[in-house]
């Protein structure tokens, strides 16, 4: 039994780990679509920039007034709230499936 529960434990660690690794990815990348000035570039009406940022604290979201943003992308779209459940849901789950497979 202490062997199943270690092997579950150390493999439900690693899945939490590289699922963390994975959301932090998601909020690490910024992507912003928008339209271009009245002159177009190459026949082209649209811009898509690809982007990473990582800050330390939370910034307050600004909102393009212009409105030439179409698509903008910053964090993921969770709350923290949200976020920590669904790590501590994934958490529980990769252990009690590697219980499972290892009882069989």
């Amino acid at each position: 039994e202490q062997v199943i529960m270690g092997i579950a434990a150390r493999r439900s660690f690693v899945t939490t780990t590289a699922f963390l690794i994975f959301l932090f990815f998601l909020s690490s990348v910024t992507l912003n679509v928008s339209r271009l000035a009245e002159q177009t570039v190459d026949g082209k009406k649209a811009s898509l920039s690809l982007g990473f940022n990582f800050s330390g604290i939370d910034k307050t979201k600004t909102t393009s007034e212009d409105g030439k943003t179409i698509f903008e992308h910053h964090d993921i779209p969770l709350s923290k709230s949200a976020l920590i459940l669904l790590v501590l849901i994934w958490q529980i789950s990769a252990f009690r499936f590697r219980v499972q497979k290892e009882l069989k």
